[in-house]
């Protein structure tokens, strides 16, 4: 006769077998963690190069990178004064630019973050001031900062301090600029006084004052490097400025006035005859008057691009944007104009 088995006792067997799968399936999954874990948290897995030459030039990775492609730590220390030294010689932006990059990219697949990659940068980004290369010196001051942050060498924090205020307020980025102005007064406190960062920060008051005659001034008297990020963007802030020559002189214009106001060169008239369009002679500029525009043309639609209060004195100019608008630029006296009014005209009416 054969045994009976009761439901009660075939449910707990299949709960035991079920069990036992799971087990055998999470040590099996522990099992693989705890080896994939090992072999990334190996000492030998970190990169560590083993090209020994001086110079090499900057190229793009596009896979794992090769250790006897990459320089070590100890070379890097040599290459980077002597394409230093060749760069003072040749004087070859492209030359020194590629170098730098170059080494700056072996630090990174190295994680070497220490004071000797931020001298690199620094240095890096002095050099891409000096030369105009924007996208380079906000790479480099935006890895200074980190490496700052990091607890690296601050001798120089100051002066990159001074470049992110400049940069920032230009730029327009408001959170940015109060975030640096905190940072510079807590430096200020904690070590000696800079003749050269209050010139920057009267630079930065008078900016947002919109006082462009002192703005200017300053511009004359700021350290070279900082006068190098104000010339990424100060040819902006040099056509508003001639725009308001243009209504108080028109229709001629003192080049000493523009040049002394503007603080420009004397290689660089040539640019403002372009922006002017105007010709030269006897130190004087020949601008068309915009407000004859007006008299050549039947009639005009008017359009105000936002409300307007003219004030009970005013000035009124007009610029022609394209052949078929003019713009008229309402200017209460003692202010800079911002109130525009768009017209467009139609000489068949």
């Amino acid at each position: 006769m054969q045994p009976s088995f009761s439901s009660k006792d075939s449910e707990s067997e299949e709960r035991k077998r079920l069990e036992r799968r799971q087990n055998r399936f999470a040590k099996e999954s522990t099992t693989e963690i705890n080896k994939s874990t090992k072999s990334v948290n190996k000492p030998n897995d970190i990169l560590i190069g083993t090209c020994e030459e001086l110079e090499k030039n900057y190229l793009r990775l596009t896979s794992a990178p090769n250790p006897s492609t990459i320089r070590p730590l100890a070379i890097l220390e040599q290459a980077f004064p002597f394409v230093l030294n060749k760069y003072q010689l040749n004087n070859d932006w492209s030359y020194i630019s590629s170098q730098l990059k170059s080494i700056r990219q072996d630090l990174i697949v190295q994680s070497i973050r220490n004071d000797f990659a931020l001298l690199v940068y620094e240095e890096n980004a002095r050099l891409a001031l000096e030369m105009g290369d924007r996208d380079q010196f906000v790479q480099c001051q935006t890895q200074v900062e980190t490496l700052y942050d990091s607890g690296c060498n601050r001798t120089h924090l100051m002066e990159f301090l001074s470049y992110r205020l400049l940069y920032s307020l230009l730029l327009g980025d408001c959170q940015r600029v109060n975030r640096t102005l905190i940072d510079i007064h807590e430096e200020k406190l904690s070590s000696r006084k800079s003749n050269d960062i209050d010139i920057v920060l009267d630079f930065c008051s008078s900016f947002r004052r919109k006082n462009y005659t002192q703005l200017f001034i300053l511009y004359k008297s700021l350290p070279r490097r900082a006068c190098c990020v104000v010339n990424f963007f100060i040819d902006i802030y040099r056509k508003q400025m001639i725009q308001i020559f243009i209504w108080g002189f028109t229709p001629t214009l003192p080049i000493d006035i523009v040049t002394t106001m503007l603080a420009y060169n004397s290689n660089e008239i040539y640019w403002l005859k372009l922006e002017l369009n105007s010709t030269e002679t006897e130190g004087i500029f020949h601008c068309s008057s915009p407000v004859e525009l007006h008299k050549q043309r039947a009639k005009l639609t008017v359009s105000i691009e936002r409300p307007i209060v003219t004030p009970p004195a005013f000035q009124l100019q007009t610029e022609q944007v394209n052949s078929t608008t003019i713009r008229i630029h309402v200017i209460p006296n003692g202010y800079i104009g911002v109130n525009r009014i768009n017209c467009h005209w139609d000489d068949k009416k």
